[in-house]
């Protein structure tokens, strides 16, 4: 009994990876926007709140059915760079053991990354701004504004929309893009 449902239930996940590839080989990948640039010592300024201003809410009219897949990434910055920002960070972390659960990890098997963080949201200058939050406890996220607001180093902003797309097929894209760029930061896998 139980083995034909397994039997079953891998032929319908196979059903679902078929379709799911099929969409993927079938979509034409959007031109990315940005990059939106800050430094990491305007967080918690005029800066800030004026390019989260320039993101979609997700709440608009305009913005329902569309997910969003994003980069954060140091502008140019040598792999030194990344790695001092990544021990800052353990230390940040483990400073606020208390809240640990919302800060997101080094993914330490990546010791070359192209990138400090990808993710995806419905609501993205909502999710933006958690990145770059102060406050404590909260979303799982890198949560700058408690721990790198003092570094001067420039951080882009880049995104793709898809617009009214499978969540398996979103999932899959923002999990090649994390596959290619080794993010220093985050996790890979569905939300």
């Amino acid at each position: 009994m139980i083995e034909s449902v397994f039997a079953e239930a891998m032929q319908a996940a196979a059903v679902e990876l078929e379709r799911t590839r099929t969409e993927l080989h079938a979509l034409k990948c959007p031109l990315p926007s940005g990059p939106l640039t800050f430094n990491l010592k305007d967080l918690g300024s005029a800066k800030e709140a004026a390019l989260l201003q320039r993101l979609p809410t997700g709440y608009a009219k305009a913005d329902k059915g569309h997910d969003h897949i994003y980069v954060f990434s140091l502008s140019g910055a040598p792999l030194a760079v990344y790695k001092n920002l990544c021990k800052v960070f353990e230390g940040a972390r483990e400073a606020n053991s208390e809240h640990v659960a919302a800060y997101c990890r080094v993914i330490k098997e990546h010791d070359c990354p192209g990138a400090l963080y990808v993710g995806r949201s419905r609501h993205l200058r909502k999710r933006i701004a958690e990145h770059m939050d102060q406050k404590d406890g909260g979303t799982y996220a890198m949560h700058l504004g408690r721990w790198a607001s003092d570094l001067d180093l420039e951080v882009s902003i880049s995104y793709i929309s898809l617009e009214h797309r499978s969540d398996k097929l979103v999932q899959a894209v923002e999990d090649g893009l994390w596959v290619a760029l080794k993010p220093a930061l985050g996790r890979r896998g569905a939300r």
